[in-house]
């Protein structure tokens, strides 16, 4: 018991020093602990949407739910995990045309949620499984906290697919969304 509370009071003061929350500094120190990294642990589960075009690994835990049409006629997948903070991963499958940049799809993208409130834009270039593509970060204060995203766009023949990840906790989730988007696969022939 003494170790535990011990333990608590170095993660409640590595989190206080570091501006990490508790849940992220807690994973932090464990994988320290144990002479690794927290992602070396992290297991995901392969998700195959071939009617949709694409595969997508989600780590274990994470639950599947129908797509919520009225969020966007183009979801075609919902993935979600709840513990200190909701955690969530969106397949959207939109309408393009052949050698479409995904930059534009991204820019759209920004303005539709710069009416909702978010805010804080960063747009860079990244890899989307075995393709160039570009993410585009935002967030949007809430009460708790942050709700902080990510969306990973990339182009498959007439096809845009963007991948959202999204958190109340952004600096823990970092690796894990960069590693959900490292590993996303495309499966429609292009």
């Amino acid at each position: 018991m003494t170790q535990d509370k011990d333990f608590k009071r170095e993660v409640r003061a590595y989190a206080l020093r570091t501006g990490r929350s508790y849940a992220s500094a807690r994973r932090l120190l464990l994988s320290r602990s144990r002479g690794g990294a927290a992602m070396e642990s992290l297991a995901f589960k392969l998700i195959s949407k071939q009617e949709a075009g694409f595969a997508v690994r989600v780590p274990e835990g994470w639950s599947e739910f129908p797509p919520v049409l009225s969020h966007s006629p183009y979801e075609v997948a919902r993935f979600a995990y709840r513990d200190h903070t909701d955690h969530l991963c969106i397949v959207f499958r939109l309408p393009g045309s052949p050698g479409l940049d995904p930059r534009g799809t991204a820019a759209r993208s920004q303005a539709a949620l710069t009416k909702k409130g978010f805010g804080n834009f960063a747009l860079t270039k990244a890899d989307v499984g075995s393709r160039a593509g570009v993410r585009l970060t935002f967030d949007k204060p809430t009460e708790t906290g942050v709700w902080a995203s990510r969306e990973y766009f990339v182009t498959a023949g007439s096809l845009v697919y963007c991948l959202g990840l999204a958190s109340g906790d952004p600096e823990g989730d970092a690796e894990t969304f960069d590693a959900v988007a490292a590993q996303f696969q495309i499966t429609t022939a292009t």
